[in-house]
């Protein structure tokens, strides 16, 4: 009787840990894919607004990677949770690579330095222009 109920507890654990590993996979893969693919950013991002957007894609970038990091953690998956911090890196990087040279802390163009703003006689031209849509 105790022999029975131990290798169902045991079948339980199993099936129970198969699927932490598919829900871990799943989350993998949705934030490596936005990791990945916010290196192949279609549109210009200057200034402006779509400065502002391609850094809010950069911050679900960052959220994807705390999501991933919370939810390993508390599921106890060293290896995929050490991902999920390189991934939050990753994408404070990216931030950083757009604000600092705007705060004036990293070395820009003086001639031509990073602005938030579009200065109204260059303006970036907007994602709808970019898709025909304007």
């Amino acid at each position: 009787m105790r022999a029975r109920r131990d290798a169902e507890r045991r079948v339980q654990e199993e099936r129970h840990e198969s699927a932490l590993a598919v829900g871990a996979a799943g989350r993998i893969g949705l934030v490596f894919a936005l990791a990945a693919a916010i290196n192949f950013w279609p549109y210009a991002y200057d200034c402006g607004a779509a400065l502002i957007a391609y850094m809010s894609a950069e911050s679900v970038v960052v959220a994807g990677g705390v999501w991933l990091a919370a939810w390993t953690w508390y599921h106890r998956m060293p290896r995929v949770h050490a991902f999920s911090l390189a991934v939050v890196a990753w994408g404070i990087v990216l931030l950083g690579a757009q604000a600092l040279p705007r705060v004036g802390y990293a070395k820009v163009d003086p001639v031509n330095p990073p602005q938030w703003m579009c200065v109204s006689g260059d303006p970036a031209p907007s994602i709808l222009s970019q898709l025909g849509l304007d």
